[in-house]
């Protein structure tokens, strides 16, 4: 992908050489005071600064150390039913194995940076996510997130190593971070990470990540080496049939009291 982006760039040189060619020529034709040799020299001084400035800016591009991560397609929801063994430190013999049955919602992030090098690599990445009423208000402070892809946490101490991942910079390799559940019979949306899998957390669910607002607007930031703390916007529709949309930056405007008289 990088060699043809190179490719394309030398074709886009030449062709500005044969353009400037074009030029020349032209102009001689309609103004006959200038020498050739002089319409040459300023086709090839055209030719040399913009291939300088193509050359400076590819260097540029290629020597960067910043990854440009972007969500990788619309966020989605996933109907969740499989047997799972989850740690819980109320049972001294070890793991419970239970079946979950729930509703997921999920958000898909990728790496693509113009030129894929070692330099673009995003690493440690943390997800923060903060849950907001559409007024504005927090439901659910700032909790760090839980990458879909990493292992269940088997005890407490797992989860600081857990919470971050890597993102390579070939623009292929995702990420998908879990946003929040949604229980069968249960008409609340809940906040869901690595913490939901211990006490006083019960199968996943907890009062201080319960969400029972209609409609929640849920900020993502990215967080790690060279990351530029990118903000994401999410709104779950929470109903019958739970949707989760990308939306604009959220701007909350708050009310100033007018003086009174």
């Amino acid at each position: 992908m990088d060699a043809w982006r190179i490719f394309r760039r030398i074709l886009a040189m030449i062709g500005l050489l044969f353009s400037a060619y074009s030029i020349v020529n032209e102009a001689q034709n309609l103004l006959l005071g200038w020498p050739s040799y002089v319409w040459a020299l300023i086709g090839l001084v055209v030719f040399f600064v913009f291939s300088a400035f193509e050359v400076v800016s590819l260097d540029i591009e290629l020597s960067s150390k910043r990854p440009r991560i972007k969500l990788a397609r619309e966020p989605f929801v996933g109907l969740v039913d499989r047997w799972k063994t989850v740690p819980f430190s109320i049972s001294e013999k070890g793991d419970n194995t239970f079946i979950e049955k729930a509703v997921y919602t999920y958000a898909t992030f990728v790496n693509r940076p113009r030129y894929g090098t070692e330099n673009n690599v995003a690493k440690n990445v943390l997800a923060l996510i903060t849950y907001y009423d559409q007024r504005g208000n927090i439901l659910v402070e700032t909790i760090k997130g839980r990458w879909s892809s990493s292992d269940h946490p088997k005890k407490l101490s797992d989860i600081e190593k857990l919470v971050y991942v890597d993102f390579p910079s070939d623009g292929i390799k995702e990420n998908q971070l879990d946003i929040g559940m949604k229980p069968f019979g249960d008409k609340a949306f809940y906040a869901y990470n690595n913490d939901s899998y211990f006490p006083p957390f019960n199968l996943f669910i907890h009062d201080k990540y319960k969400i029972t607002e209609q409609k929640i607007d849920v900020k993502v930031e990215l967080v790690g080496e060279r990351v530029p703390r990118p903000e994401y916007w999410f709104t779950v529709h929470n109903s019958d049939e739970l949707v989760i949309r990308r939306r604009k930056k959220r701007i909350f405007y708050k009310r100033k009291k007018l003086p009174t008289t």
